[in-house]
């Protein structure tokens, strides 16, 4: 695992994988390695494929935050929102502490033009965040649901 994991860090992700296949097949029940496989085909952007891999996580360990935390955010770049949400409200009720969760969820909200829920979570994000350059970019988030909102408002 050791070797994957330094293929990742520098971005080898045929080689990771290998690595990460060689493990499975020695324990085919290592959710480390399935997270690892997930990880690579996300970073690859074989989004279907990492969606699989993390399935297998939670089959095996239904309690592991970041494997529905990566299982939503390839949901939500194959558009498949409902799923996307769940996965994230998943993260939630097992770590609610899991921060950049929140700004997933707001986003949901926002395409779906739900702005106060939107708004309710990008805050949620915002608390404890003391990064002033990630704090502008959720400010700005915020001011784009408001001037909507300013917009309804008037007609």
């Amino acid at each position: 695992m050791e070797k994957a994991e330094e293929c990742i860090r520098k971005r080898e992700w045929k080689n990771a994988h290998g690595y990460f296949d060689r493990a499975l097949f020695l324990d085919s029940a290592n959710y480390k390695a399935m997270m690892g496989k997930g990880y690579c085909y996300r970073a690859k952007m074989e989004y279907k494929l990492a969606i699989s891999q993390f399935k297998k996580v939670i089959k095996i360990k239904n309690d592991h935050p970041d494997a529905f935390f990566l299982l939503g955010v390839c949901y939500l770049e194959e558009r498949f929102l409902k799923e996307a949400m769940t996965s994230f409200q998943k993260v939630i009720s097992l770590a609610p502490e899991h921060r950049e969760t929140y700004l997933f969820i707001g986003d949901i909200h926002r395409f779906q033009g739900e702005r106060e829920f939107a708004r309710k979570y990008y805050l949620k994000y915002l608390e404890g965040c003391d990064n002033e350059n990630i704090r502008n970019v959720i400010l700005e988030k915020l001011e784009s649901v408001k001037e909507i909102d300013d917009v309804e408002d008037n007609y």
